[in-house]
């Protein structure tokens, strides 16, 4: 039996001129600028066969944890390079990792979260 819903787990970093922007905003609004970039760049079409889901937005860390499919992953992962503002405060977005479980998503975070600790200051 061939899967037709394969997820993948982006985790995403928001780099924004003033941090305090990540405070004001929440996960819906999030997700709209990723639609918004993905429908300028791709149209309504690739946008309706690309599901997008916000799971987890931490603004302390400026991180985002999005779910999408298989397919959809090359469209996402363009959109997002294609957002230079949030609410008119220059940002970027970055992909820092991506897999195929919520499980190991978090695994790496914390492995990536322990190197950095361990760095010397």
């Amino acid at each position: 039996m061939v899967k037709i819903f394969r997820p993948r787990y982006m985790y995403i970093k928001i780099v924004a001129e003033d941090k305090n922007i990540l405070n004001d905003i929440s996960s819906h609004e999030i997700l709209n600028l990723i639609r918004r970039s993905m429908h300028n760049l791709f149209g309504e079409y690739v946008l309706a066969k690309s599901p997008i889901q916000v799971i987890d937005f931490n603004p302390e860390n400026a991180t985002v944890i999005l779910r999408t499919t298989h397919k959809a992953l090359p469209y996402v992962r363009c959109s997002i390079l294609f957002i230079t503002n949030i609410k008119g405060v220059k940002a970027a977005f970055h992909t820092l990792h991506v897999s195929g479980t919520i499980k190991r998503l978090k695994a790496k975070i914390q492995d990536r979260d322990e190197k950095i600790n361990q760095l010397p200051n």
